[in-house]
């Protein structure tokens, strides 16, 4: 059961075509995992995901709904700071 204090996804393409996740009760006990992960976005799940597969037990901690933060409102568009500039004194 999803905790009634934990706040849905904010309106988005992702909230729009994302199935629900499974339900999640609040942590009310000593669990045992080989590493704890902070945050239910983009990186935490890479990371629980990658020691998963390399036969790790990870366990992800978050605060609200996965993804509710920067990780599901993040168009996927990337920006480069480097500019090419004009060839100077010549063709």
């Amino acid at each position: 059961m999803v905790s009634s204090s934990i706040k849905t996804l904010p309106s988005s393409l992702y909230a729009a075509i994302t199935p629900p996740g499974p339900d999640a009760s609040a942590l009310t006990s000593t669990q045992m995992t080989d590493t704890v992960i902070i945050g239910g976005g983009i990186t935490g799940l890479s990371a629980a995901l990658h020691l998963a597969q390399d036969g790790h037990k990870a366990m992800v901690l978050e605060a609200n709904a996965i993804g509710w933060g920067a990780s599901g409102r993040n168009g996927g568009a990337g920006q480069s700071r480097s500019q090419i500039y004009p060839s100077r004194g010549g063709a």
